[in-house]
């Protein structure tokens, strides 16, 4: 089994990198994260997961993903907002946006 996802992994690995890229140069502060929202809740659709409506205004997102057979709930949390900071990393996808980062 673990052979077996860790292939999934690989399989989606590079377009998972360039998406967190993508993300990085874009940063957005709390409770402004639009795009970010936009191209979570698209990339989730494109790969038939359910998404909600909009939560916590227009930026949160809520997806479910469910399984074949009944069992436990788990339930996962992720921060998509930058901080008011100046990138000085350097990266190749450093935030192209002035005094904020993630």
């Amino acid at each position: 089994m673990i052979k077996k996802i860790r292939g999934y992994v690989e399989e989606i690995y590079p377009e998972i990198r360039d998406i967190r890229r993508k993300i990085h140069r874009h940063p957005e502060l709390r409770m402004k994260e639009h795009n970010t929202a936009r191209l979570v809740k698209e990339y989730l659709h494109q790969l038939g997961i359910e998404v909600f409506a909009q939560y916590a205004g227009t930026t949160g997102v809520i997806a479910r993903i469910k399984g074949e057979k009944a069992g436990p709930v788990r339930a996962f949390r992720a921060d998509m907002d930058a901080l008011p900071i100046k990138e000085e990393t350097g990266l190749p996808y450093s935030s192209e946006i002035e005094g904020v980062m993630h």
